[in-house]
């Protein structure tokens, strides 16, 4: 997973999606 988030140009929506999630 952490290599898609550091792939992904748009680390943040990812990251914030992927809180959104968990959360």
């Amino acid at each position: 997973m952490n290599q898609v988030r550091k792939a992904d140009p748009n680390n943040k929506t990812v990251a914030e999606n992927r809180k959104a999630r968990f959360s």
